[in-house]
């Protein structure tokens, strides 16, 4: 029973330090993301924006929880200056 408990340790200590090291690179992806001077929108696989750098809410006017979860097509029409980028 301790060879199991041993090996169950080891596991959980190497899901917590992969956990750790994920949210690492995700507050460096994020403050990549957020520094760049260039649009940079995040979709996920069905088209809506999961992230909108500073330099891009400056752009389009707008603040990042009016373009949170929302289609780009949507803001096309509003925002002429998109056709040109998308």
């Amino acid at each position: 029973m301790d060879d199991l408990d041993s090996s169950f340790e080891k596991g959980l200590i190497r899901m917590l330090d992969f956990i750790k090291k994920l949210k690492e690179e995700e507050h460096l992806l994020e403050e990549i993301v957020m520094s760049n001077m260039d649009i940079v929108c995040l979709k996920d696989a069905n088209g809506n924006w999961t992230e909108v750098n500073e330099f891009a809410q400056k752009l389009l006017r707008l603040d990042k929880l009016h373009l949170l979860g929302k289609k780009i097509m949507k803001w096309r029409s509003c925002f002429p200056l998109l056709k040109i980028f998308l």
